[in-house]
């Protein structure tokens, strides 16, 4: 996949001005370090086009890391960086980065946990924001700067995402469990994936180890699971995991009992480490134990309000036809195999990723062949449910969009069901020599489809990229992620955090205001629950 150009420019005042390099060379200016890719890209995850889950996960972006090449054109120092990165398939507006691992270290400009994300808006106007973390343990410098015809504008910026990359509030102690039981993170998160809209929010996504702690502090038991840490600018937190082995202790659903695998928490900070709401859903022999409980300094409040969702759906799988292709896509176990991300706001929707094969059935329910899958699903309250596919390797058939041709890698399928699920959009983007084979259907219930314009590519350049595979045939060594996230854990410093100022009412009673923003309509539902 092809990635863009960017520039930085430094400037004592405002710690960085970041430019995008494919501007005319009207909008050049001195003392440029120019970002370039420096390898092919390893995609480790996406969230399709139908993925509307809660911000910051972004629909239409791709996740993955890369090895970056810096140089200053005024020194002409250069070296590199591993990073991760979000890019937009969708609308080609919006890629984020994490400064991950510093592979030169004081002499490079961009030390690890920095940030930098840009927005372009037609050809000649980009707004380019970017937090840079301090190689001395210093504050973070976050400045927002926007290029156009009109030239170069830079402000300064409150919020400060890599306190958020972090466990924020872990030295608070708030329990995240029930019945006076604890789960402790051992070590440091192992971040593997980022998203988000700067300086609006970010997340973190990652693997973490647990201990289950009593009230005596003593340990019970232990599991691994697939971690998120969120944070937005009105100073808003969750944190949220996926349950994935259990590594101690006795499974259940009684207090001291390590959690079951495929059980989800979320805890949302309200602004305060004294103010938070933590939804769970426990899944027990075919059974989900969901519980949603409010707590404000220390009084807990359980309530009913939106607790109905069951986050643990989002790890189904369903089956869906390709109209176009005139084949089915059966998944080859009932849930996500290897699970590789969750993301959210239970109760009001989840997000789970993960990697998954699937079958390839002919019209006549004649296998023609078996692909390895990124996958990302999504259930929300309102009933809608979504199953998002890029195809990362081939174990049997031919690939191509032919007859009797198994899709190819770097496709892309896109489902999303309505209320009972009997109906459903399907978008399907393949690539192809002479030009990606993109469609988009409506499928009734009687199995009637209707075929939809869609202009959108979301497959574009993702058939030169590598992709994180477990699976055995398609595995490739080469394709495995090469970030020592060691550095990036310890330059995140959560007590260098910059205090973003209060939200006023009448922003926080703008209806208009709520959808784009969850995190605020999570925080409004806290406090109609504490009454």
């Amino acid at each position: 996949m092809t990635r863009r150009r960017i520039a930085r420019t430094l400037g004592a005042a405002v710690g960085g001005l970041l430019g995008a390099s494919y501007l005319p060379a009207a909008f050049a200016f001195a003392d440029d370090i120019v970002i370039t890719p420096d390898n092919t890209e390893l995609v480790s995850g996406f969230y399709g086009l139908h993925n509307v889950t809660a911000p910051p996960a972004v629909p239409g972006t791709v996740q993955g890391e890369q090895l970056f090449t810096y140089t200053d054109e005024t020194t002409n120092q250069t070296g590199t960086f591993y990073g991760y990165e979000s890019i937009d398939q969708a609308y080609r507006g919006d890629d984020l980065y994490l400064v991950a691992q510093d592979q030169d270290g004081a002499t490079n400009p961009l030390n690890p946990g920095s940030v930098i994300e840009t927005e372009t808006s037609g050809p000649h106007n980009e707004t380019i924001y970017s937090d840079l973390t301090s190689a001395t343990g210093g504050k973070d410098v976050s400045t927002e700067t926007t290029v156009n015809a009109y030239g170069i504008h830079t402000y300064h910026d409150s919020f400060d995402p890599s306190q958020y990359l972090t466990d924020k509030y872990l030295d608070s102690n708030v329990p995240l469990g029930t019945s006076g039981y604890e789960f402790v993170p051992t070590g440091d998160e192992n971040v593997t994936a980022v998203n988000g809209l700067e300086p609006l929010d970010i997340d973190a996504q990652g693997t973490q180890e647990f201990n289950l702690v009593n009230s005596s502090g003593d340990v019970v038991g232990s599991f691994d699971a697939v971690q998120t840490n969120t944070g937005d600018t009105f100073g808003n937190y969750t944190e949220q995991l996926l349950v994935t082995q259990d590594l101690s202790g006795t499974q259940g659903t009684a207090p001291g009992d390590v959690p079951t695998v495929g059980s989800v928490y979320n805890i949302f900070y309200h602004n305060s480490p004294d103010r938070y709401s933590l939804y769970s859903d426990i899944p027990d022999n075919g059974k989900d134990n969901i519980s949603y409980i409010n707590v404000d300094n220390g009084h807990e409040h359980v309530t009913d309000a939106k607790s109905d969702l069951d986050a643990v759906k989002a790890e189904d799988l369903n089956k869906f036809e390709v109209p176009s292709e005139n084949y089915t896509m059966t998944p080859t176990t009932d849930t996500i195999q290897d699970f590789s991300g969750v993301n959210g706001i239970p109760p009001y929707d989840n997000a789970v990723q993960g990697y998954e094969q699937f079958d390839v059935d002919n019209s006549s329910g004649q296998q023609i062949g078996v692909v390895d899958a990124d996958v990302t699903n999504i259930i929300r309250s309102d009933g809608h449910f979504s199953e998002a596919v890029l195809v990362t390797g081939v174990e049997s058939g031919t690939p191509g969009t032919g007859t009797g041709d198994v899709p190819p890698v770097g496709s892309v399928f896109d489902m999303v069901t309505h209320g009972s699920g009997q109906n459903y959009l399907i978008y399907s983007d393949m690539p192809s020599q002479s030009g990606d084979v993109i469609s988009k259907y409506s499928v009734k219930a009687d199995g009637a489809a209707h075929a939809l314009p869609s202009k959108l590519d979301l497959a574009a350049g993702l058939d030169n990229d590598k992709f994180v595979n477990p699976f055995p045939v398609e595995a490739d060594a080469s394709a495995a992620s090469s970030l020592d996230t060691s550095a990036l854990a310890s330059s995140l410093d959560p007590s260098g955090a910059v205090s973003p100022d209060s939200v006023t009412d009448s922003l926080l009673h703008s209806g208009a205001l709520l959808d784009p923003f969850p995190h605020i309509e999570a925080a409004l539902q806290f406090l109609t629950g504490l009454f």
